[in-house]
């Protein structure tokens, strides 16, 4: 960057946003290269030197900035490497097309300002801007000589500096500069003609009759230091910064600001944050780093009613402003994208919609007709709504005889639109590309994801002639008419016609249960009786291809164990007595249990480890024949060699720390062939696999029964123990109440009931830490799947610092 000597004119703010966001090539009369509002004109001959240039420098210094892990702006990199590449930089072409003309033009699509073969394109608003700009500017103006304009100039060239103790904010000037910019600090008074004192030894000095300039050389500061200073000292009040930039802000920042606020609304309604002042008034504001600082204050006693005050007083001024409906800009998702998301969107609406009996009619329309579904490159912050994506615009007209039979889960947002219909909200269509990116930046808001907007025409409401004159001003189309398409049956009258068909059952009913699993469960309810039915998509601990084999294994151990005593969910028979597909998934009906499941703690840890050892202890009485199908030595095989192939030297920078530790601890286990040893000597018998709160009921005499055998094995008993005695630790989804301290609590539970054989007791530290790496190589592998992050690295770093603990 070139040494800036004088500033006539600088506002940030002046223009309207950029018109244009493309890149891209013509041919017409010549050559042109189209980057957003800038054109260059160009004969063939300059374009083909042009592409050759730059193809080879583009190529080089993308190689530079991987190498360097460049960043954008003034960061350490940024300040300090001067990178010039100039391969092939020698143009041997002139200009061919107007190399001396300037010309302003009052064109069709704006303003045009031509300089040599230049091209800017300027909105009516921004061109009257620029030419006022231009009148205004006084050429015979001097160089900056005095304190205000030298400091000035020093921030206008975005010099690293500290001001100095000796400054005095008049004939006194003292910088403390980084030494990356001490050059430039002399190359700019050498430009400007500044009278140079000593620039021998440090520190410098320049001085005129005015002021006396001394520069200190800062060789301890990093950039980091300096850009940090740098933000603050640009902090200005919230609604000061938004009154004077209403006109000028982009979409992006203000509904950035608007989420930030939202996410520290529901922070204090949480209970989360209630010490910090909810007046808008008071709050402070970063631009240059987006940051908003809410100052400190007493801790609110009634936080509900300070909730409802900070919500209502920053809505007010959303409102003045004019900001309460601001579209950030959308990304639009690629053609592959496109078809994905249209077809879980299609899908839904099949099965979830048209299947409504007092749906006669669905129009589509919107983004999803004009294929713009997308994205938005910020939060969409409307009232309380925070929306990620694109919204899905249908419009259902209603059976006029069905008008009272709507579904219940359908949430009536607007009772009548300015186009007669109602309005409600349906379903999401999950992000393409996740949430992540905002969710951790605004953990306490709830996102909305693509959303089934629906306009609902109910005859009493609305008429035909404003509904048409509605669908035919967005170009709707017909998506599904009864009449013409035929009654479609949902997912849950298509599973309960298979459930008639291969079980002894009669008129179920079926309703799909909002459970956090991979599988699908249902509740189902016969005049015999209530059922729970598992459609099994994904696997256990297993290959895929294994799913089938797996349900027909935890068939038998389940109903062997019940027929002996253990009070567990039966599996239903089938009418053949083979394990059936229903929507192509295999199927497991299970008995239904009425309770509770208790994931939070705390835990009854005596009933848990009770209901784990009656399962463990009926097997000794009478026998499961083996199966080496599912030996746990698969399981420990597949996990013993994630973590030696991807864990051991992982990257992940919360995780990072603990590596050498539990990589002393494996080398240990692998080098004394203790894993083998631990395998071969330890008691075997059939695992539940996955004993963790989640996957016990409390029924309602308080007794717990252990339930899911989706990740069963075959293997040392040790193993499930030892998965209880984690999971109870690990406190299932609430990070804040990991607790090792229930780890042996377990243990010593379960030893009441069932015993642990003598090699086990005596190897225990070796088997803490076997089943140890194997759940710490599973959180690690969630992490990098971007699920739950927060979570996944509460609970690795719970289990790393417990086995670090246990060496």
């Amino acid at each position: 960057m070139g040494v800036i000597k004088k500033v006539y004119h600088r506002d940030d703010h002046a223009l309207t946003p950029p018109r244009h966001s493309r890149l891209f090539l013509d041919m017409e009369e010549n050559i042109h290269i189209h980057y957003r509002d800038l054109r260059i004109e160009l004969s063939r001959k300059e374009f083909e030197e042009f592409t050759a240039a730059f193809s080879s420098q583009s190529e080089e210094l993308l190689g530079i900035i991987k190498e360097k892990n460049y960043e954008d702006g003034l960061l350490p990199n940024a300040n300090q490497e001067d990178v010039r590449i100039w391969t092939e930089s020698l143009l041997e072409t002139d200009v061919k097309y107007h190399p001396q003309r300037i010309s302003l033009e009052d064109c069709g699509d704006g303003y045009h300002f031509h300089y040599r073969q230049y091209k800017i394109l300027l909105t009516e608003e921004d061109f009257h801007e620029v030419a006022h700009i231009f009148k205004q500017i006084d050429l015979s103006q001097g160089y900056p000589d005095d304190y205000d304009s030298i400091l000035s100039l020093i921030i206008d060239n975005d010099v690293d500096y500290t001001l100095g103790s000796d400054s005095d904010n008049a004939s006194t000037l003292s910088l403390h500069v980084a030494s990356y910019h001490v050059p430039k600090v002399k190359n700019i008074f050498t430009h400007i003609g500044f009278p140079a004192l000593n620039t021998k030894t440090y520190p410098l000095e320049y001085g005129n009759d005015k002021l006396k300039v001394i520069v200190h050389m800062d060789k301890k500061k990093k950039p980091a230091d300096y850009r940090l200073a740098r933000n603050y000292s640009t902090t200005t009040r919230l609604l000061d910064y938004l009154r004077s930039n209403k006109n000028t802000l982009t979409p992006d920042e203000t509904n950035t600001i608007k989420a930030t606020i939202l996410n520290q609304y529901y922070s204090l309604k949480s209970g989360s944050a209630n010490n910090f002042n909810i007046n808008p008034e008071t709050w402070l504001y970063i631009p240059s780093i987006g940051e908003i600082i809410f100052p400190h204050a007493d801790t609110m006693s009634d936080i509900k009613k300070a909730a409802n005050e900070m919500y209502w007083f920053w809505n007010n001024v959303v409102k003045d402003l004019g900001l309460s409906f601001v579209k950030p800009k959308k990304l639009t998702y690629n053609k592959a994208g496109q078809d994905q998301v249209k077809q879980q969107i299609e899908d839904a609406i099949i099965n979830n919609i048209a299947t409504v009996p007092a749906v006669s009619k669905i129009w589509v329309m919107g983004s999803m007709v004009r294929k713009q579904l997308g994205e938005y490159s910020a939060p969409f912050v409307h009232g309380k709504l925070v929306k990620l994506g694109s919204d899905v615009d249908i419009l259902i007209e209603i059976n006029p005889d069905e008008e009272n039979n709507l579904p219940e889960d359908w949430h009536l947002y607007i009772k009548q639109a300015s186009n007669g219909c109602a309005i409600y909200h349906l379903e999401q269509i999950p992000m393409l590309n996740g949430i992540e990116r905002f969710s951790d930046k605004y953990p306490h808001l709830e996102f909305i994801h693509h959303l089934i907007d629906a306009y609902v025409h109910l005859p009493s409401l609305s008429s035909k002639e404003q509904t048409a004159e509605f669908l035919n001003k967005f170009n709707a189309q017909l998506f599904y008419d009864r009449e013409r398409d035929g009654v479609i049956l949902n997912n849950e009258q298509k599973i309960a016609a298979q459930l008639e068909d291969n079980y002894n059952m009669e008129g179920p009913s079926v309703k799909k249960l909002a459970v956090t699993s991979d599988n699908d469960i249902y509740e189902v309810s016969t005049p015999g009786g209530q059922y729970i039915l598992k459609l099994l998509k994904v696997s256990g601990n297993y290959s895929s291809d294994k799913i089938k084999a797996h349900a027909d294994y935890e068939t038998a151990i389940i109903n062997n164990a019940v027929a002996n005593g253990v009070k567990t969910a039966r599996v239903i028979a089938t009418r053949s007595g083979e394990t059936v597909f229903i929507n192509d998934c295999p199927a497991l009906l299970f008995d239904y249990i009425a309770g509770n499941v208790l994931k939070k703690p705390p835990y009854d840890i005596g009933g848990m480890a009770a209901a784990l050892a009656s399962f463990h202890n009926v097997q000794k009485r009478a026998a499961i024949d083996e199966n080496t199908e599912f030996d746990f030595r698969h399981t420990a095989d597949m996990w013993l060699n994630y973590y030696n192939e991807k864990c051991r030297e992982t990257n992940l920078p919360e995780i990072v720390p603990y590596i050498p530790a539990i990589n002393a601890i494996y080398a240990g286990l692998k080098g004394d062939e203790i894993f083998h040893k631990l395998l071969t000597l330890s008691e075997s018998l059939h695992n539940h696999g996955d004993v963790a709160p989640k996957n016990f009921i409390t029924t309602d005499d308080q007794e717990k029964v252990l339930f899911d055998f989706n990740n069963a094995f075959y293997g040392p008993k040790i193993a499930d123990v030892l998965d209880g005695a984690f999971e109870v630790a690990l406190s299932e989804k609430y990070m804040d109440l990991i607790d090792f301290s229930r780890f042996h609590e377990f243990i010593a539970a379960y030893r009441q009931h069932s015993q642990l054989a003598e090699f086990e007791v005596e190897n225990m530290n070796h088997w803490i830490n076997f089943i140890g790496i194997i759940k710490f190589a599973k959180e690690v592998r969630a992490i990098k799947g971007k699920s739950s992050r927060k979570l996944r690295v509460a609970r690795a770093r719970g289990i790393a610092e417990f086995l670090k603990n246990n060496v």
